[in-house]
C-alpha cells in the first residue's frame, strides 16, 4: 500500500513541476514578442 501511494505521488508532483516549467517558459516567450513588438 505504502508503495502504491509513493507511486501515486510522484507523478503528480513531476506534472505540477513540468507544468510550472511550461507556464514559466510561456510568460518568457510572451515578455520576448512584447519586448519585439515595442
Amino acid at each position: 500500500m505504502r508503495h502504491r501511494e509513493t507511486d501515486r505521488d510522484q507523478p503528480g508532483d513531476l506534472l505540477t513541476l513540468v507544468t510550472g516549467l511550461f507556464h514559466l517558459a510561456w510568460r518568457v516567450t510572451d515578455l520576448n514578442r512584447r519586448s519585439l513588438r515595442g
